[in-house]
This record gives C-alpha cells, structure tokens and sequence, in this order.
C-alpha cells in the first residue's frame, strides 16, 4: 500500500534477494499525527470556550478528532516493495 504523497526509490528486497523499486511513504506522515494529537489536546483544554458556540464549533471539533483515524494509517504505511509487496525494513 503506497498512500498519498508516496514515492518511489530503490531499495534492497529480502524475499526477492536483490535491488527493487519500492514505494516509500512521505516521511512527514508521523510528525502530522504528533501536531495532530497536540491540538486535540489544545481543544480540550479550549474546551469551555468554545463550548459557549456549541452549535458550529463543537461540530467542527468532532470532525477534527474523528479525523485522527486515517491519519493514524497513513502513518502506518511502511515502505513496500513494487514486485513482490513485501514490507521492507531499512
């Protein structure tokens, strides 16, 4: 599974014993989840403020912490070869 923003390189491939393309996930995908994990912590600290306009800001701060889900995969690819779909470990 290669995602979003991914791109290709050349890697070592252990189950094809040699050099192969393979898919390599943007590298910035597990410092988004960290940023994102900080501002839902920012929103519950915010809490009471926007708890005054609950009818548009909570709405928006239950979208924007049910979008953690496919962060939380895209940050899980791993590298995987193009041949064979082995996961390939650096």
């Amino acid at each position: 599974m290669s995602g979003p923003f991914s791109r290709r390189g050349v890697a070592v491939c252990e189950r094809c014993a040699r050099e192969v393309e393979v898919t390599l996930p943007w590298p910035g995908w597990g410092a988004l989840r960290r940023a994102w994990l900080v501002l839902i912590f920012l929103l519950v600290a915010a809490s009471p403020l926007y708890l005054a306009d609950m009818h548009g800001m909570l709405p928006a701060a239950v979208v924007l912490v049910a979008a953690i889900g496919p962060l939380n995969a895209l940050a899980a690819i791993r590298p995987t070869c193009l041949e064979c779909g082995a996961v390939i470990e650096r």
